[in-house]
């Protein structure tokens, strides 16, 4: 019978390949989101900047997930379980909504809501996890460096 921290690591890394997929998708699909979130009337100028914006918005996504899902795989986070919940939370919260802002076509103003959920929370979350156990290796390497000191001593 699995227990509730045997299935949280394989369900951190499916969550983190469905919203990679979703932003890969999104970044395929994303002239029906521009269009919806364009007056009646525009000009091919104000496409492109729009467009360019969400691209933008797509590929700063495409690159945070790759950092968190490096920080995953390398070990760094996998096992700090404040990180997983919310990594977790965020990217079945943000896979959902961008799943639904993509098919079904949302104003893509809604997308910064999305990336700020799915993105930059998680990168946070990441950078902190990778901070403290840089803290954590450097203060396992003084205090071991002071153990085998005193060994020598003796």
């Amino acid at each position: 019978m699995l227990t509730f921290l045997d299935g949280i690591i394989p369900a951190r890394f499916l969550l983190l390949c469905a919203y990679t997929i979703i932003t890969i998708v999104a970044i395929y699909a994303r002239e029906a989101n521009v269009i919806a979130c364009m007056p009646a009337k525009y000009s091919s100028a104000e496409f492109s900047k729009k467009e360019l914006s969400i691209k933008s918005g797509y590929i700063a996504a495409l690159g945070l997930v790759i950092f968190e899902l490096a920080g995953f795989v390398s070990g760094v986070s996998t096992f700090i379980p404040v990180t997983t919940v919310i990594s977790i939370l965020t990217h079945g919260i943000a896979s959902i909504m961008m799943a639904s802002y993509v098919m079904f076509e949302w104003d893509c103003d809604f997308y910064w809501w999305i990336f700020i959920i799915g993105s930059i929370i998680p990168a946070f979350m990441e950078i902190f996890s990778l901070i403290s156990m840089l803290f954590l290796w450097s203060a396992w390497g003084i205090s071991r460096l002071r153990y085998s000191a005193s060994r020598s001593s003796m």
